[in-house]
Order: structure tokens, then C-alpha cells, then sequence
């Protein structure tokens, strides 16, 4: 599909299905026209057959899955005041994946999520999968303005996807796990978000509903230059278990006891430039990256080249070309 009326219809298609559905996006903008109720999502995902969302297809949507970073298909709201996308789910075991899509302008004037509200209600088992994804230009006073992700019984797979240039109070990524959650961050950068109230989680907040959590694990992320020096790049706000390795993260209060961590770093990234998160060439992002995550580390990165390259993958969701990618040789 190529326009933003058959996007929607295609998802509400999808939650009378019986089965799983596919939807492909056609590379471009799709403006969300807006329900025209105050703070309401523009488009709400309750689908409990399953449902993948993938963008950058060419016109007629044929072959496999494109080669194409999430910027070339762009979702976002008709109008500069509404709110993007809840995902919301009562019911079913099912997966929701969305991938090589680009969430922009979503405005809550409240604390709801500007851009994706992913709330998975308890019982409700499955997984949500953000892959390859890109959150920018949300804006909102709630924490989680670019993404927030309640959930109980479910999975979260957020990969190789990119958050920044947000304006929210709290952190633009809100993580709430509940009795048994489990969340898996891997090869994400979240950089250059701006925290719009007092001192606070700019990048990353992790908090918890109730009850002990099976896990949580944080692979090869890098979150930094969130925020004013006053302010975390990743907020920890309970005793939450899991694995933490080989992430770099510039300020942050402490790991908690629960967590495995090991080869964490504060060490500045060396982005390309304060709007280009690639990694340099001296970069201690490259071939840091741990071997392994428990879904699997993603085998691209955002711009699509081959993951890892020099042995070892890359920290963040891109991957800097070794020579002999540069020049079409392995």
C-alpha cells in the first residue's frame, strides 16, 4: 500500500482477521489523519492474530524484504497537535512486529506517549517487536513521549532502531515490565534527546509495575548525550533483574543488584556529528559489540550493511563499513 487511508484500512482489515497479517508499506510519508477526540492515538493496533508492519517496499510491494532504512517510510500525524500510534492489546497470544519504520511529530499535551504507546494488558502472552525502527520529533511533558511500553505477561524485541531528537520529561523510552515481562533491548542508539523539565531520565527510564519480572537485557546500546549534564542518559528505578553488557552509557544512576552486568563503558561514543549517530573510524563503538543476544543480534544495520563487519559487531544500530565492504569485497 502507498497511501495513509489504505495503511489504516489494511490495520483495521488485520484486527477482524482470524489469521496472521502482512502489511507492506510502500517507501514514503504517510500523514495519519487525526479521530478528532483530545489526546487520542491516530491510528490504534489491537490485533490479537498477529500482524507484521514493514516499510520501504517499491511500488508493487513485491520481492522479499527491503533493503531500506526506516527513514525512507515515515509515519506521522496530518496534523502538528495529535498523537501517533497505541498499540493495545486485551486478548490472544499473538505477535505485533513493525519494522523499518519511522515514527515522527507526535504531540501529546498531556503525559501519554506522543509517537507509540505499546500497552499489553495482563495474561495477554506473545511478543511486540520494534525492529529497525526510528523515533524523532515526539514531543510530550509524560516520560516515554517517543516510546512507552507497559506490558505484563508479554515480550518486548526492540533492535537495531534509533531514538533521538525528542523532547520529553522523563526519558524519551519508557520501559514499565510487569510479574512477567521480559524485554530485550539489543544494537539501539538513543541519543540527543532533550529532558524538558526538571533533572531527570532523558534517555531510557526503566521502572515496574508489580511483582517479581523474569528479566531484563540491555546488549550493545549506546544511550548518550541525552539531556543536560544535570540529567541520565538511563534511570533505573527498581531492583529489576537481568543482564547488562557491553553497552556504553554516559550518565546513569546505578546498575541494579539484580543484574548481571560486564563490559559496560561511559566512554563518549565519537558519533560522526551531533545529528549523524554512525560511528567514526576511532570510535569505541566498533567491534565492541558482545557475540550473542537471546533473539539473535540483528544481521544489518540501519543503513542496511551487513552485521558484523572486522569480526565483531558494532555497538548501536549501525555498523561501520570495513574496507573491504567499502569496496565490494569481503
Amino acid at each position: 500500500m502507498s497511501t495513509a487511508a489504505q495503511f489504516v484500512n489494511a490495520v483495521f482489515a488485520a484486527r477482524a482477521s482470524t489469521g496472521p497479517s502482512e502489511i507492506k508499506m510502500v517507501a514514503g510519508t504517510y500523514d495519519l489523519p487525526s479521530t478528532g477526540v483530545f489526546d487520542q492515538a491516530n491510528l490504534t493496533i489491537t490485533d490479537q492474530t498477529g500482524l507484521s508492519i514493514i516499510g520501504g517496499y517499491a511500488a508493487g510491494c513485491a520481492g522479499g524484504v527491503p533493503a531500506s532504512p526506516p527513514s525512507a517510510t515515515i509515519i506521522r500525524p496530518a496534523a502538528f497537535d495529535q498523537r501517533l500510534m497505541d498499540i493495545v492489546i486485551v486478548d490472544g497470544d499473538t505477535t505485533v512486529s513493525i519494522q523499518q519504520v519511522s515514527f515522527r511529530r507526535g504531540r501529546s499535551p498531556t503525559v501519554n506517549p506522543a509517537c507509540l504507546w505499546v500497552d499489553i494488558q495482563p495474561g495477554v502472552v506473545g511478543r511486540v517487536e520494534l525492529i529497525n525502527t526510528e523515533f524523532t520529533d515526539c514531543m510530550g511533558p509524560g516520560p516515554g513521549c517517543a516510546v512507552r511500553v507497559e506490558m505484563d505477561d508479554m515480550r518486548l524485541n526492540m533492535s537495531n532502531s534509533i531514538v533521538h531528537g525528542n523532547t520529553c520529561n522523563g526519558g524519551a523510552v519508557l520501559l514499565v515490565p510487569g510479574p512477567n515481562a521480559v524485554l530485550y533491548a539489543t544494537n539501539n542508539t538513543i541519543a540527543r534527546n532533550v529532558q524538558s523539565g526538571a533533572p531527570a531520565a532523558a534517555g531510557m527510564q526503566i521502572g515496574h509495575s508489580s511483582g517479581p519480572i523474569s528479566s531484563i537485557y540491555l546488549i550493545n546500546n549506546v544511550i548518550y548525550h541525552n539531556g543536560d549534564p544535570d540529567d541520565f542518559d538511563v534511570r533505573f528505578n527498581t531492583n529489576v533483574p537481568g543482564f547488562a553488557r557491553n553497552n556504553i552509557i554516559g550518565r546513569q544512576n546505578a546498575f541494579p543488584a539484580a543484574m548481571v552486568i560486564s563490559n559496560n563503558s561511559a566512554v563518549d561514543p565519537q558519533f560522526t556529528s551531533t545529528t549523524n549517530f554512525r560511528p567514526t573510524a576511532n570510535s569505541p563503538l566498533v567491534n565492541a559489540g558482545f557475540a550473542s543476544a537471546p533473539l539473535g543480534l540483528p544481521l544489518k544495520d540501519l543503513d542496511s550493511n551487513p552485521r558484523p563487519q572486522g569480526g565483531v559487531y558494532d555497538i548501536g544500530a549501525y555498523e561501520l563499513p570495513q574496507e573491504g565492504f567499502r569496496n565490494g569485497f569481503e
